[in-house]
């Protein structure tokens, strides 16, 4: 996922906040597909929107009265929206979402605010709430899917650099690891991943595969060899052991 998060990040960092927006948006609709397989419809994205991000967007006050500035469904016509026809009147989806009639993004000191039945949405904490959304659901999906990686290495590539895309080699020279990307081999380490398995993570982010092998190498032994971390190797074979145990019912 962190083709697609870190973009956003990279995004909002460059104050190109409708690239970041309109990404942000179709979170729910990549983990939701990479998860189910299925196509995504309304009850699916706001499934996994109110699961991962609903308790973002409720307010309880002193006096126990509760504000619920968005839901699933409310962000899937917004989504609909602003994906098919670049604006908030989401008069078109009003079967879906009821409750507001109107969406304004902002960039203000005030993260969220609702005024009568219309909802102001800071476009920076409402993408970065959508990129933790999809870091906490990653965390499960690679705990409960032993085909977590493959099914992640089906996601869209652009590749950069030195890279073979079937029978065609594209020429440059990548030497650094994309953002984030040895943090994400690591914990996939720890979780009981072989370097194999690293090795196509690594290729699915656009990685070159003739040097994916050596990358992965280098992480692990980085890792591995600093006493401070010589407990990942005891989290990586006691995971390891565990899915293999899985494997074998």
């Amino acid at each position: 996922m962190n083709r697609f998060t870190g973009a956003i990040e990279m995004s909002l960092q460059n104050e190109n906040w409708y690239s970041a927006l309109f990404l942000a948006m179709t979170i729910p609709d990549i983990c939701c597909r990479l998860e189910t397989g299925l196509k995504v419809d309304y009850k699916t994205y706001a499934t996994w929107f109110d699961k991962y991000l609903g308790s973002e967007f409720k307010a309880t006050h002193s006096d126990g009265t509760e504000t619920i500035f968005l839901t699933g469904i409310d962000c899937y016509a917004l989504r609909c929206a602003l994906l098919h026809q670049g604006d908030t009147d989401f008069d078109g989806h009003r079967a879906w979402s009821k409750r507001l009639s109107d969406f304004h993004f902002v960039v203000a000191s005030c993260s969220r605010g609702l005024v009568d039945d219309v909802l102001f949405l800071d476009v920076r904490d409402f993408c970065r709430d959508m990129i933790n959304g999809a870091n906490n659901w990653f965390v499960d999906f690679v705990k409960s899917d032993q085909l977590a990686l493959d099914k992640l290495a089906t996601r869209l590539v652009i590749h950069v650099g030195d890279s073979t895309v079937g029978n065609v080699t594209i020429g440059g020279d990548v030497k650094k690891l994309p953002n984030g990307v040895e943090d994400i081999l690591l914990q996939f380490f720890k979780n009981g991943y072989e370097s194999d398995e690293l090795e196509r993570y690594l290729v699915s982010t656009g990685f070159p595969e003739k040097s994916a092998k050596t990358r992965v190498s280098d992480v692990v032994k980085a890792a591995t060899s600093r006493v401070a971390d010589v407990t990942i190797m005891h989290s990586h074979l006691a995971a390891k052991s565990m899915r293999e145990n899985k494997s074998d019912q």
